[in-house]
């Protein structure tokens, strides 16, 4: 019996083939980002995030700012899971763990003006 390691890329149809690296391209971007900074997909229920970075596609990013996830927004996540549930301002949304890997964070402390601003 064959793996999926052992399958020469001939065997998968070209379209899984594109699909395939795409998905390792975001592993990988995952897995490189700096340790001070960590993806939305790994924040605890509760946490407060500052957007540091959008990774991936130019299309997906667009996306994210267009509903007000953009760099130096506060997200605070409300239930880890997929989709992630997180408020932006007084804004809730429900985004797909795929695109939580994108969004790379640092986590954020709260100071006294902000309990004012808000």
């Amino acid at each position: 019996m064959k793996t999926a390691e052992t399958v020469p890329n001939q065997t998968i149809p070209k379209e899984r083939r594109g699909l395939l690296s795409i998905l390792r391209r975001r592993q990988h971007q995952h897995a490189a980002h700096a340790a001070d900074c960590t993806a939305l997909c790994c924040a605890k229920n509760g946490q407060t995030l500052c957007v540091r970075h959008l990774v991936g596609e130019d299309k997906e990013c667009a996306c994210l700012r267009d509903i007000g996830v953009r760099e130096g927004a506060i997200v605070t996540v409300l239930r880890h899971g997929d989709p992630l549930l997180v408020r932006i301002g007084d804004a809730r949304f429900g985004i797909g763990h795929a695109a939580a890997e994108c969004i790379l964070c640092h986590a954020h402390i709260a100071l006294p003006s902000d309990a004012e601003n808000a």
